[in-house]
């Protein structure tokens, strides 16, 4: 269909058809009568951000009869703080889901052929669209073939399902092996996939001088890929855990592989599933299986004398990497098309070998370095600055930010480490005690400023107490480090009794009775909550029910099921570790928060209100509401602006 101009508006409104390429959306006025009440009613079809689109565009419709695309992308911005990429991304899902309708533009019949119209689909056609989507997804199977084909795959390398089952055994803290990481990598790293397959880098240390090159076939490690690396090792940790806990080996990495599905590497990143994130996570291991690091040496005639100790190991291993083996699904247990004999499976299983270096250095090791979680799953500049505090063990002093730069292998200006590191901290950790330092970081109170020379300087005070309980390790004199011991040497000390053996055995058989007999179809795949059928009366677990509230369910379910109520409590506890938290870039809402703003919602009405009605439960409403939540919501809960972030509540709800 082609769209005339000048039968829609008047020439003298076409002043920004002057400009050789535009894009703009055409309504007729009647769009929201006629598509608002059906696009909710397939609201289940489109992701949240497609939605939000959606009725912006309708909202849109009767303000006039043409829309500039780049106007739209400013009001979202304004509005809902999306990006302008991310609304041209949107708009071209929702083209490739047919409820816009792409148009050549025409000008007194002259055609524009370097610009396009957008108009909405009619809900008829839409209403198809989705209903052949869901067919032909079903023909593809790709869902399912997923699922079989990982169940084929463990089964196929010696694993059952309940061997992957190991999330529960990840420590109080993030765990860091020592030396894992040298600053080096992180110098040699690019901040994000710019397409480089080699670099090499010269270092000079005590007068040493020494050159480490790293290759790949497609890209070398990124610094996410070695944030990736960290997660990895931490599923490795618990996974051996388990196996170490339950008997099924006698002593760490006895199987050197180990199963990590993609959904638990996004729990460790504190990400959400997309298929954006299933890529990354395939992308960066298949860096960290790829990169080859090699250490030379510059100065041969003075190896002896002048190498410090702890780099004679690399020189003397070639051609390190650190996944030295890598099978997923989609190579062990692929489904094949009869059709076009292409695989019809993507990597959601992986099943990793780490090189032999990195497996003795986990295994052998007695403390780990503890982290927050929080740290953990920050930009890599956040996690590299605050590696580099607890190495060098800043307690209060200033640090040039020259020098600091040098610390953390940062390839850029101070002046953009600075910036960079303000952009961050102001998001998430800025101090909102009134005291001389600006920022908090999980401990580290920080403050940049100018010196008497007019350098620029970092002053940080680390509180040692407040460091040491964000870690995740137990403080209890101003003597106690931020560790943890090696859950693989405690495991491995502690044998099993019978009653033990037993107990675990029944708690298995009790979560898997509830997974399939118990739990409410339609909430089975569901991230944040599940709802459990017990009895005549429905229980809503998420990751943020509170001890009490699961004491409560847990003596409820021992009398309805007539099991003890030990069992049921922990069975209970493993279904909460389940559940991902919400938040935004690594900060997680508390619980503090979460209940603070579950009650505001609820003494105000919104969570009773019509649209909420088919949940027939306040909680189950307000986590449909937090589901959406995205960047500026997220930041002023985290900030604890209540009045503003309820006001963009109920702005959503309205039509």
């Amino acid at each position: 269909m082609t769209i005339e101009l000048t039968d829609i508006v008047s020439e003298e409104d076409l002043s920004f058809t002057k400009i050789a390429r535009f894009t703009i959306f055409v309504f007729d006025g009647t769009e929201q009568d006629k598509l608002y009440k059906g696009i909710t009613d397939l609201k289940s079809s489109f992701s949240a951000t497609q939605l939000s689109c959606i009725y912006h565009l309708l909202l849109e419709s009767n303000q006039g009869p043409i829309l500039k695309l780049n106007d739209f992308c400013k009001s979202r911005l304004e509005s809902e703080s999306v990006s302008v990429n991310s609304t041209r991304r949107h708009i071209k899902e929702l083209v490739e889901l047919k409820v816009l309708i792409r148009d050549e533009v025409t000008i007194n019949g002259e055609l524009k052929s370097s610009s396009s119209a957008y108009r909405l689909n009619t809900m008829h056609n839409i209403h198809l669209s989705i209903m052949e989507k869901k067919q032909s997804k079903g023909k593809q199977g790709n869902d399912k073939a997923q699922r079989e084909s990982a169940s084929r795959a463990l089964n196929a390398m010696g694993y059952t399902k309940k061997d992957l089952a190991y999330r529960s055994y990840l420590s109080a803290g993030y765990l860091i092996p020592k030396d894992v990481v040298p600053t080096e990598y992180q110098a040699l790293a690019p901040a994000k996939r710019s397409g480089k397959n080699f670099r090499k880098i010269d270092f000079m240390e005590n007068g040493f001088e020494y050159r480490i090159e790293a290759k790949a076939h497609d890209h070398i490690v990124t610094q996410p890929a070695l944030l990736q690396l960290y997660a990895l090792i931490n599923l490795a940790i618990s996974y051996n855990a388990k196996m170490l806990s339950t008997g099924k080996i006698e002593t760490p990495f006895q199987n050197k592989a180990f199963p990590a599905h993609y959904l638990d590497i996004l729990h460790l990143r504190g990400q959400k599933d997309s298929g954006q994130a299933r890529q990354r996570v395939l992308k960066q291991i298949t860096e960290l299986r790829e990169t080859q690091y090699r250490w030379v040496n510059l100065q041969p005639n003075s190896y002896d004398h002048n190498m410090p100790n702890w780099m004679q190991g690399y020189f003397s291993t070639s051609d390190f990497q650190y996944i030295v083996k890598l099978e997923t699904n989609s190579t062990v247990a692929p489904k094949i098309s009869a059709e076009s004999k292409e695989t019809e499976t993507s990597p959601v299983l992986y099943f990793i070998t780490f090189h032999d270096d990195i497996i003795e250095k986990i295994a052998n090791a007695e403390i780990f370095f503890s982290i927050p979680w929080r740290i953990a799953q920050s930009q890599p500049l956040i996690f590299s600055f605050y590696m580099t505090l607890r190495k060098k063990q800043v307690s209060m002093e200033s640090i040039l930010l020259t020098e600091l730069r040098e610390m953390m292998a940062f390839a850029g200006t101070i002046h953009k480490l600075r910036d960079d590191l303000e952009m961050e901290l102001n998001t998430f950790y800025s101090e909102t005690k009134e005291n001389a330092y600006s920022y908090n970081l999980c401990g580290y109170y920080i403050k940049f400023n100018e010196n008497q020379a007019g350098e620029w300087v970092v002053n940080i005070y680390c509180d040692i107490e407040e460091m040491v309980r964000e870690s995740g390790a137990t403080y209890k004199s101003p003597k106690s480090a931020p560790t943890l011991p090696n859950p693989l040497k405690t495991h491995s000390k502690k044998a099993m009794t019978v009653e033990e053996m037993t107990f675990n055995t029944s708690l298995e058989q009790l979560m898997a009775y509830i997974n399939t007999r118990l739990v409410i179809p339609h909430t089975k795949r569901y991230k944040l909550y599940k709802i459990i059928k017990v009895g005549d009366k429905q229980i809503v677990i998420s990751g943020y029910t509170t001890d009490s509230e699961l004491e409560i369910m847990a003596e409820f379910m021992a009398d309805e099921l007539n099991i003890q109520l030990l069992l049921a409590r922990l069975c209970l506890m493993e279904f909460k570790k389940q559940f991902q938290l919400v938040g935004y870039k690594g900060q997680m809402v508390s619980v503090e928060q979460f209940q603070h703003l579950f009650q505001r919602l609820k003494c105000d009405g919104i969570l009773t209100r019509p649209e909420f009605q088919q949940h027939n439960n306040d909680l189950i409403a307000f986590l449909e509401i937090i589901k959406s939540f995205r960047r500026q919501k997220f930041e002023c809960w985290l900030q604890g602006q209540y009045e503003l972030l309820i006001s963009l509540i109920l702005q959503t709800l309205e039509p």
